[in-house]
């Protein structure tokens, strides 16, 4: 064993050895794949299947690189010699085939697991901005993707290591991999800190940003490189950074967006969005309060209150020297025993499903409630035909706000959550549907809560169930944050 034999070289052990350029790639794919899969985590996918998916995305990226470098750098020689194509250790990558191959590998994956392509090509085509960052270090090692000669007085400012890997051929040349890596994490800054944060992008911009972003700094680079891969008299690199300026413009056209637009998934929260549950809600409590506490009148303020929070907040709040337990069981009776007289269904609610249905769109509801009794309701109001998912709170760990049953109900109605409108009544439900990053409407259903409601910050408030006939019919992104 043999540690740093070379300048290119970190270890040898026989006829074997680890490059620095490989330990610069393989440490920007990780940084790279860190940052994705804290995005993808966000929207709410599972962490095992995008490390199965990245690990087919290095391979397929670079057999990208390999196929582009050879078929432009000298592929008589290649063909000549076809058992040198697979010496890779010898060197020879292009990063524009890998981001090409990689994009297509890409749109394979999420058309085959029904994802949206854009969706996950913004997650991650910045953070490939850091990842080339860190392998123009490679260059580094290896000596490549140096400039023209300058003079030694350039490097003054510069350490000195670097001062000295840049004598190359007897001459000092200008460090372009340090200019490029520079320029990749300035990109990044700016569409991920700046862009992402400020503007609101919809989906397929950062994608967008990215391709604009790199294509001019690439293009810039390759003018004073020396070492550039060509087509005839062209720089091949520069050809492709013309070819992503112009991609880009595609992106932000909105051209791109709508190719691949699909139908959102509508989901709706049940009491007093689809099912007209006041009364019934409201004589249960009332029925358990007066056990235990006859003297005690629910005020207005207080009738509002318990239309949405699930009963294990509200008991221990009205009753604390009670046991909640019990009187959830004492509530779920007496709901049972006057539920067909009390519930109906929120006006035109059964239109609008029945409406949506028939359209396409795939429907479902995530409650609070048990799983059971939102059935029943479902079924008693007729919507049984139109609702094809629904989700309760034993369905589920975690009840709302957290969106656990937003993505679980996607997942029972074989779609994804990339494209998502969900309908809530209450402070709970809209929070819900924005950290489900689906568009979130407002149901205000009671004049009383409409304040309440705004103050959750919903994609758009409406008092008419109706509206979301005409809401559909928008050119909209339906996420939270138009990603």
């Amino acid at each position: 064993m043999s540690w740093f034999p070379d300048l290119a070289t970190v270890v040898n052990f026989g006829p074997l050895s680890i490059r620095w350029y490989a330990v610069c790639i393989c440490a920007g794919i990780f940084l790279a794949y860190y940052l994705s899969l804290a995005e993808w985590k966000k929207a709410g996918y599972k962490e095992d299947p995008f490390l199965d998916f990245l690990l087919v995305l290095v391979i397929v990226g670079t057999l990208g690189c390999r196929i582009w470098y050879v078929l432009f750098v000298d592929f008589k020689h290649y063909m000549a010699d076809p058992i040198s194509i697979l010496r890779i250790m010898d060197g020879g990558l292009a990063i524009q085939g890998g981001l090409m191959s990689g994009a297509l590998y890409i749109l394979y994956y999420s058309f085959r697991h029904k994802l949206s392509f854009l969706r996950m090509a913004d997650m991650i085509a910045p953070n490939v901005l850091l990842a080339q960052a860190l392998g123009r270090w490679g260059n580094f090692f290896n000596q490549e993707a140096y400039g023209e000669i300058v003079p030694e007085s350039y490097y003054n400012l510069f350490p000195g290591f670097i001062k000295k890997v840049m004598y190359i051929d007897g001459a000092y040349r200008q460090p372009m991999f340090l200019i490029e890596c520079a320029l990749c994490i300035l990109g990044w800054v700016l569409i991920t800190q700046v862009y992402k944060r400020f503007f609101k992008p919809k989906r397929g911009y950062l994608s967008g940003a990215y391709l604009l972003w790199y294509g001019i700094i690439r293009f810039g680079i390759e003018h004073y490189r020396s070492d550039s891969l060509m087509i005839g008299s062209f720089k091949t690199a520069q050809l492709v950074s013309i070819f992503f300026v112009f991609l880009s413009l595609f992106f932000f056209s909105g051209l791109v967006l709508k190719l691949f637009k699909v139908k959102p998934v509508i989901l709706f929260d049940f009491d007093q969005t689809l099912g007209d549950t006041r009364a019934l809600i409201i004589d249960s409590y009332k029925a358990v309060l007066k056990k235990y506490r006859p003297k005690k009148k629910m005020s207005k303020e207080e009738q509002i209150e318990v239309l949405g929070p699930p009963l294990s907040e509200l008991f221990p709040k009205y009753l604390p020297d009670q046991n909640p337990e019990q009187m959830i069981v004492e509530y779920r009776e007496y709901l049972d025993q006057h539920h067909d007289e009390l519930i109906k269904e929120m006006p035109h609610a059964l239109e609008v499903v029945k409406a949506l249905s028939e359209k396409g769109y795939k429907l479902g509801v995530v409650s609070s409630k048990l799983h059971v009794a939102v059935e029943r309701d479902v079924n008693f109001l007729g919507m049984g035909d139109y609702v094809k998912a629904i989700i309760g709170m034993d369905d589920i760990t975690s009840i709302k706000p957290d969106p656990e049953g937003l993505w679980q109900a996607c997942e029972a109605l074989k779609a994804s959550h990339d494209s998502v409108i969900y309908v809530g009544d209450s402070f709970t439900d809209v929070r819900a549907g924005v950290n489900a990053n689906a568009f979130t409407v407002a149901y205000g259903s009671v004049e009383e809560k409409i304040e309440d409601l705004k103050a959750a910050n919903p994609n758009r408030l409406i008092t008419d169930l109706r509206e979301l006939l005409d809401l559909v019919k928008e050119d909209l992104v339906w996420t939270n944050n138009s990603m």
